[in-house]
């Protein structure tokens, strides 16, 4: 959602984990990548029901907090015309 408030489009979910490696804080690239990775396992089922590590746990919900306030941000500032550090 963050680079669809960012460049005004909808794009696919591998243009949208590459975007985030490069325009988020480098902090969370593991953490997207990781997750990216995972997906694979989600989608044929082989994920399902297993519980989460705690630490990757954390870390995701660090990154939805993240991404709530980076998202407000992004918003305003494209709202108000202005272009931020990815543009």
């Amino acid at each position: 959602m963050l680079q669809t408030i960012e460049l005004g489009t909808v794009q696919s979910k591998a243009a949208g984990m590459r975007w985030a490696q490069r325009a988020l804080d480098s902090r969370w690239g593991s953490l997207i990548q990781q997750a990216w990775e995972a997906r694979e396992g989600v989608r044929f089922g082989e994920k399902i029901r297993q519980r989460a590590e705690s630490e990757q746990l954390q870390a995701s919900l660090d990154f939805l907090r993240y991404a709530l306030e980076e998202g407000e941000r992004r918003y305003v500032t494209r709202s108000s015309g202005q272009t931020t550090r990815s543009s």
